[in-house]
């Protein structure tokens, strides 16, 4: 094979390494390694900078630099030595901001490399390359590459070096898109977990003094800020309550700001936004949210010093003042709501219809499958949904859905689900065109209430031995198999994870295919289970889950699902349940 033919079929393997996996981290040696079976030097290294700053570049890519890095001044962290950038020659810093590789073929005679002669000598290299991680207007990092005296660069090597400088490039804005997307599922989930559990609080007569508080700390807690503040002020209701969590001193200072912002649009604000009659108090970011009633502000929530206020902040403020004014007045009007028996009874015939529309969704026998699910709801009303059909020979359709900050609405929402999936279904069986379709027709309703659905739907074909999965933020489902001497164990069906219905429109999800020649039993559940803690506040989780599930099928019982509740129970230590809880398994026969 000639040296270009090398060149280009390396070339495609890198390229295919990068395109097929989520993660940076775990493809960032191996495409270093590649790379250098064609160029000179044998020593290279991975510079990547974090939050879009070129203050600090993290060394994430050092496996062939030998004793280079103990030398280089930096501070250990889970990615990688945290390295200012005044540590580096002037010619690196100037690679990157002028996105343009810098090519020193002799630090002895460059005057360019005069600062790192000695360092040179020390670790016997004479010529250096940078080559900056270019992705659109910006530069994502830097890969160096240090040459003895023997190793010479030539205009095809430099412009292969920047090639995969340029899919680092991509890898590295890919899981950047991915983690934030994680991010976004983690902090809404958080919030809505947060609402219930201190609307729960809020009813057990701890009182709306308590209830702000606690809101204000769980809000500093989700958005990594420093203090956050409540404050409502309603005279129709002759309510006036403030509750903050953090520096109250500071947070007076904002609030009297945002008073006179004349801009009530704007609801973030960053270092160079904010006066410095205002900053000097040691306040650098700011997002707030107003708490309207019957188009009038009746309060706000205000919250400092994250290191930056994002979009998804924003989102989870006004989750939490929705929540904060539904709770409010249904908590002045009649702190007894539920006890009163007309609702008491009309909160009974929704949960039995409830039971009836699961019921109806859920195909009970077949020839070839046995079925078994669960469904627990938190209250009267759950908000978790489920449907499994056959769609021909061999052929089936399973969804699973979790409405999350449901409450009294989840059945309307679980209705509108029902509906448009028995819609869609007419029209196309492709799981990730379901989901996107799905999020589209929802959007507006679910935007509009501040609701998300965490979705996952999968697609059997037992004929062909195939599953086609979409996943839209729901849980990963569990695959039990027999191994070679017969024993069963269990794998979990990870792949890729888009967003939750009704958080962006137009939302595109991805579809993965999986081999299922081997799976005796598949296990969808929502997060109810796997987040159910004890006592020492530790998860359930999907591992434990996985191994109940194999003890029952190892004690020879067909219906898996039906003691899972006693399981819950004598884990947590306790009766009452924290979520709705929802499991449904098929089983070849």
């Amino acid at each position: 094979m000639s040296n270009l033919d090398k060149t280009l079929s390396t070339m495609v393997e890198i390229s295919k390494i990068v395109t097929s996996s989520k993660d940076f981290f775990d493809i960032k040696d191996l495409v270093i390694d590649k790379m250098l079976e064609i160029i000179p030097p044998k020593r290279a290294c991975v510079n990547i900078f974090r939050q879009d700053t070129y203050e600090y570049t993290y060394l994430v890519c050092k496996e062939t630099l030998g004793d280079i890095p103990k030398y280089i001044n930096g501070e250990e962290t889970a990615i990688g030595k945290k390295i200012t950038m005044e540590e580096f020659p002037q010619y690196i810093y100037d690679a990157v901001v002028n996105k343009k590789t810098c090519y020193i073929e002799d630090l002895f005679e460059d005057e360019r490399g005069e600062s790192e002669r000695d360092f040179a000598e020390l670790n016997g290299y004479v010529s250096r390359i940078a080559v900056p991680l270019i992705s659109g207007d910006k530069a994502r990092g830097f890969m160096t590459c240090f040459l003895g005296p023997e190793e010479k660069l030539l205009q095809d090597d430099i412009k292969f070096m920047e090639s995969v400088a340029s899919l680092l490039a991509l890898s590295v804005d890919i899981t950047s898109r991915n983690r934030e997307i994680d991010e976004i599922v983690r902090k809404l989930r958080d919030a809505i977990v947060s609402i219930e559990t201190l609307t729960d609080n809020l009813y057990e007569n701890k009182g709306l003094d308590s209830y702000f508080k606690l809101i204000a700390r769980d809000i500093c807690k989700i958005t990594n800020s420093k203090s956050a503040m409540i404050f409502i002020d309603d005279e129709d209701s002759d309510l006036r309550i403030i509750q903050s969590h953090g520096n109250r001193k500071r947070l007076a200072i904002t609030t009297n700001f945002l008073k006179y912002n004349p801009n009530d649009k704007k609801k973030t604000f960053t270092f160079e936004d904010i006066p410095p009659n205002v900053s000097k108090y040691g306040i650098s970011t700011i997002a707030y949210e107003n708490i309207i009633k019957d188009d009038r502000k009746i309060g706000q929530i205000v919250m400092i010093n994250s290191e930056k206020y994002r979009t998804d902040d924003l989102r989870i403020l006004g989750i939490y003042a929705a929540q904060v004014l539904l709770s409010v007045h249904l908590f002045t009007s009649n702190r007894k709501l539920l006890e009163d028996s007309i609702i008491h009874r009309d909160l009974q015939l929704v949960h039995q219809q409830q039971k009836l529309i699961m019921e109806d969704e859920i195909m009970s026998e077949d020839d070839f499958l046995n079925i078994d699910y669960l469904n627990v709801p938190y209250k009267y009303i759950g908000g978790d949904f489920c449907k499994f059909i056959k769609v021909e020979q061999d052929k089936y359709i399973l969804f699973i859905a979790d409405v999350m900050g449901h409450g009294i609405m989840s059945n309307y929402f679980v209705a509108m689900t029902k509906g448009a999936i028995n819609l869609l279904l007419t029209m196309t069986s492709s799981p990730s065109t379901i989901l996107a379709q799905l999020n589209n027709i929802l959007f507006k309703e679910l935007d509009k209430m501040d609701v998300f659905i965490t979705s996952k739907m999968i697609f059997f074909d037992f004929k062909n031995n195939k599953a086609y999965a979409s996943n839209a933020g729901h849980t990963v489902p569990i695959a039990v198999y027999k191994d070679e001497k017969g024993k069963r164990n269990y794998r979990l069906m990870n792949g890729s994870t888009s967003i939750a219905l009704g958080i962006f429109e137009n939302t595109v999800y991805e579809e993965e295919v999986f081999d299922i020649s081997d799976i005796e039993l598949f296990a969808v559940y929502t997060d109810g289970i796997i987040e159910s803690k004890n006592e020492q506040g530790q998860e359930y989780g999907a591992d434990n889950l996985a191994k109940y599930i194999i003890k029952k099928l190892d004690e020879g019982e067909e219906k898996p699902c039906q003691d899972l509740l006693s399981e819950i129970e004598d884990f947590t230590n306790k009766k009452k349940l924290e979520d709705d809880i929802t499991i449904f398994t098929i089983r070849k026969k």
